[in-house]
């Protein structure tokens, strides 16, 4: 979608030259779009973090095989802070520029206009909650760095269950 691409673009030329962003890669191997997707699925992660995501990683495996698995590979995957850097919880007081990349997600959903937003992880959960209007289109799974101490098997049964409520609810509303 060309406004995806051109919001890419954007954060990018945005990018102070110390900050990198990052974005859910396609992958051809899994039919994922990731940024690129445009079902009205937003599966929301925290920030990157500095680790190389090759198609191997455990991580990336685990998330993308899940959602090639349940025929969601064209949901739209992204974070609420673009750039890389530590994981842990996310504070939007220490961070200056954290309205800006607020921004960039309200224009993620004012493009896609999705109809269910998935947080992975409690703190990106608690953001969009305190932060978004439409509450109930806000649900919640685990990140996928859960995977340090729960099994793949239980992080896919766990997304599994959020995006058959999506498209359940696509169904009920005439969506699909």
């Amino acid at each position: 979608m060309k406004a995806l691409k051109a919001l890419k673009t954007r954060i990018h030329g945005t990018a102070p030259t110390s900050a990198d962003p990052w974005f859910f890669p396609s992958e051809s191997k899994s039919n994922v779009q990731g940024f690129c997707g445009t079902d009205p699925i937003l599966l929301v992660a925290q920030r990157p973090s500095f680790a190389e995501w090759n198609e191997n990683h455990k991580h990336r495996r685990a998330l993308y095989d899940g959602l090639a698995d349940l025929g969601a590979g064209n949901a739209h995957l992204t974070d609420l802070y673009k750039y890389r850097g530590p994981v842990g919880k996310l504070c939007p007081s220490l961070l200056v520029d954290f309205e800006t990349h607020l921004g960039w997600i309200r224009e993620e959903i004012a493009i896609l206009n999705p109809v269910c937003i998935i947080a992975m992880g409690d703190n990106v959960y608690d953001l969009l909650k305190k932060r978004y209007l439409r509450d109930e289109m806000v649900r919640k799974v685990w990140h996928f760095g859960a995977l340090r101490y729960h099994t793949i098997a239980d992080f896919q049964a766990k997304l599994a269950g959020e995006i058959e409520f999506a498209y359940q609810y696509m169904r009920e509303e005439g969506f699909i």
